[in-house]
């Protein structure tokens, strides 16, 4: 490639010149080091044309694997280039048990999940919303509340809890996943999450404190059953 066959050249004029291209030797080597394969151009919101640049040497797993990665990364650019390019490798797209949409809602990019919602429905459930919640990405779990008919499950609520997520918490409880806090209430005294105990307890899981404080103590999580 160009950009390589320019590195050892600079390299060589260094060794020969004493050392005046040091400069261009380290700009090309820092460019090659962040965008010298697909993956990191698209989980770095490479441009078009390094896009393209990298997409036409790569394989067709390598090529599925860049729109998770540029989900993950929240690269909307970049996601928005894939379909418009190379639209056959977004079918198909769940590696493993997460999509591109859950990706990029477990690490609370807004606008990706948007963007994937309308343009990529493929792969969007309920595991999306719980992981959303599980991370305490609120706004995401806001926008697929208002817009999303998938139902909600326990799994975000407990998730939330047992990543100690209390905002998160709060705003599931608050829109009716009350039936949830007895389960959330027990991993996060498992866990010996005191703030989401706490809270849980003064709304509406009395009634769950004995309980709680027995699997805390059978955790060795002391400061919860202290609070309790």
């Amino acid at each position: 490639p160009i950009l390589t066959t320019a590195r050892v050249v600079t390299r060589e004029c260094v060794a020969a010149g004493g050392g005046v291209l040091v400069y261009v030797e380290k700009l090309i080597n820092g460019f090659l080091d962040s965008f010298s394969t697909k993956e990191n151009a698209c989980s770095h919101g490479a441009s078009e044309r390094a896009l393209e640049y990298l997409y036409c040497r790569s394989s067709e797993r390598s090529r599925r694997l860049a729109v998770h990665l540029a989900a993950m990364a929240g690269h909307v650019h970049v996601l928005q280039w894939l379909v418009e390019h190379h639209p056959d490798d977004f079918s198909n797209l769940r590696a493993g048990c997460l999509s591109p949409i859950d990706r990029a809602a477990q690490h609370g990019h807004l606008d990706a999940v948007i963007w994937l919602f309308a343009n990529c429905f493929e792969g969007y459930s309920s595991a999306t919303f719980a992981l959303a919640a599980q991370c305490g990405h609120v706004a995401v779990l806001r926008w697929l509340h208002r817009y999303s008919s998938e139902p909600c499950t326990s799994e975000a609520m407990v998730g939330a809890a047992a990543h100690n997520k209390l905002k998160a918490v709060k705003w599931l409880h608050r829109h009716g996943r009350h039936s949830d806090a007895h389960a959330a209430i027990l991993k996060a005294a498992e866990l010996g999450h005191v703030p989401v105990v706490a809270w849980l307890y003064r709304h509406g899981s009395e009634a769950d404190a004995l309980q709680a404080m027995l699997i805390a103590a059978g955790n060795g999580q002391l400061a919860v059953v202290k609070w309790l």
